[in-house]
């Protein structure tokens, strides 16, 4: 009989980049737990020294380890992490630097691994999302999104429809046990899972690495190998410190989003669901402009157009994995 998986088997690591209050407020969160992990790997991207500082502060009270590398990636920067981490513990937790645990989170964690041994991997779930699905208007909505393969709400659903789409549940009272995505803010994988891929490796802050990375779990293991648990509660702050301006932003989740295109949806099927995702983002920001005209919305129109020509023209070159020319080496905007 295999042995009973512990909090010691548990590595959370958590990338970041200049959020020393986000990290402090973490920390201290997590020292409220009831099952701490084996240890807290912080890998640290800013170009000073005050998060290390925070980190210092902390270890007398958590197994927390520092780290610190130049190039400022989530990717390349979690990929440091889980190098280090698959050779010593069998759970590997990758976490935002700006959530909460609450009480009694890794327990339940560590219960479901253990009475489930067929699950590689398994995600919490954030405070509830204010989404009534019964709401006639909210079903329109959702029926324009699902109809253009974008980002829509569903009834105790976590599935990937599409490159650009997915489905999430805004609230949950029972476990996902046919996930086909885990959101990339609080999960944790048996570490065989990193011992045949890691992250993708792109510069800069990223939108599709989570969705990405578990999609292609699933694709390996199969269903039921994924599990949304909802006894395993969190509060994501969603820190807006480095965040990226509206263009910026816009150009980078286009990219990722073609680069999933080409990882997992490369066939007639796939390029139709991107095609059809592209006009209904055009037409759905056309739209808010026309309904509510001012500057803020005819420029996200204007972007959005600019960033799906920009990622038609380099198809071949994010196909092969080529990603962020539009950055300089100081990831600022250079098209």
């Amino acid at each position: 009989m295999a042995r009973l998986l512990t909090e010691k088997d548990v590595c959370l690591l958590m990338a970041t980049y200049h959020r020393p209050d986000d990290i402090e407020r973490t920390l201290r969160v997590l020292l409220e737990q009831e099952n701490i992990p084996g240890e807290i790997v912080i890998i640290d991207q800013s170009k000073d020294d005050a998060t290390r500082k925070i980190c210092a502060k902390y270890t007398k009270r958590l197994p927390v380890k520092y780290m610190h590398i130049d190039t400022p990636s989530a990717d390349i920067s979690m990929n440091v992490g889980l190098r280090y981490a698959r050779e010593k513990y069998r759970l590997i937790f990758t976490s935002g630097d700006d959530v909460d645990y609450l009480r009694g989170y890794f327990k339940m964690m560590l219960k479901e691994f253990n009475e489930h041994p067929e699950i590689i991997g398994v995600a919490g779930v954030e405070d509830p999302v204010d989404h009534d699905l019964s709401l006639l208007r909210n079903k329109v909505r959702n029926l324009i999104l699902r109809l253009f393969f974008l980002p829509y709400w569903a009834d105790h659903q976590f599935k990937v429809t599409g490159p650009y789409g997915q489905a999430a549940s805004p609230n949950n009272a029972h476990p996902i046990r046919d996930a086909t995505w885990l959101p990339g803010s609080s999960c944790c994988f048996r570490k065989e899972v990193y011992e045949h891929e890691l992250w993708p490796e792109l510069r800069g802050a990223n939108v599709i690495d989570d969705i990405l990375f578990s999609y292609k779990v699933y694709q390996r293991y199969g269903k039921g190998s994924m599990v949304i648990q909802p006894a395993c509660k969190t509060i994501h702050r969603k820190s807006m410190v480095g965040r990226y301006p509206d263009r910026k932003r816009i150009f980078v989740n286009h990219e990722d989003h073609v680069f999933f295109y080409y990882q997992c949806f490369f066939s007639p099927l796939g390029t139709f669901k991107l095609a059809a995702a592209w006009a209904g983002i055009a037409v759905g920001n056309f739209l808010k402009f026309l309904a509510r005209p001012c500057t803020e919305h005819f420029l996200r129109f204007i972007y959005n157009l600019e960033a799906m020509h920009y990622c038609y023209q380099h198809r071949k070159e994010i196909k092969q994995g080529i990603t962020r020319q539009f950055f300089d080496e100081n990831l600022h905007m250079i098209v």
